[in-house]
């Protein structure tokens, strides 16, 4: 049997489009929606490794936190000024020997003393890292708005410094 010219390019076009929609449908759809799931199977993976971290560091947070000595650990919050705590929290540490002087600001608004200036001279580095730790770590809510640090040249170890307290209410 003989086909005819019209038959044949008829055959050859739609087995051509039928090529050209295959190929639009994996190149535009299938490939794209597989590229994606690679990349979020991969964000997967990823986030339950740092999931694992996570629990890792948690752990290992709580057992260094059980081994912190009674006498450092502040259970019950203080709820006087910014002033008494800075004084508690330095005497609890050893540092009030190094204060100089507090000076106590009081916020007109509110009427309450929310605001603190500590200077600190000639106290060890490590000493100074250990009390901003301390308040940190306490429980009444006070955080450092500024500070200035300056080294002592007789002795690069000490420094003297200026920290301003205010408390989170």
């Amino acid at each position: 049997m003989i086909i005819s010219a019209t038959a044949k390019r008829t055959v050859i076009l739609t087995a051509v489009a039928a090529l050209l929609g295959i190929w639009v449908l994996f190149g535009g759809i299938i490939m794209p929606q597989l590229e994606t799931s690679n990349l979020l199977d991969h964000k997967i993976r990823a986030a339950r490794k740092d999931l694992a971290k996570t629990n890792e560091l948690a752990d290992h947070y709580i057992a260094l936190s059980a081994k912190i000595p009674p006498a450092l650990k502040q259970e019950n919050a203080a709820t006087g000024p910014v002033s008494g705590d800075i004084e508690n929290i330095a005497a609890r540490l050893g540092v009030n020997k190094f204060i100089n002087k507090i000076i106590p600001a009081t916020n007109p608004k509110t009427g309450r003393q929310d605001q603190v200036t500590a200077t600190f001279d000639k106290i060890p580095y490590p000493l100074l890292v250990d009390f901003l730790q301390g308040v940190f770590d306490s429980s009444s809510g006070i955080g450092v708005l500024r500070g200035r640090i300056t080294v002592n040249y007789d002795n690069r170890s000490n420094v003297n410094a200026e920290i301003t307290f205010t408390k989170a209410f």
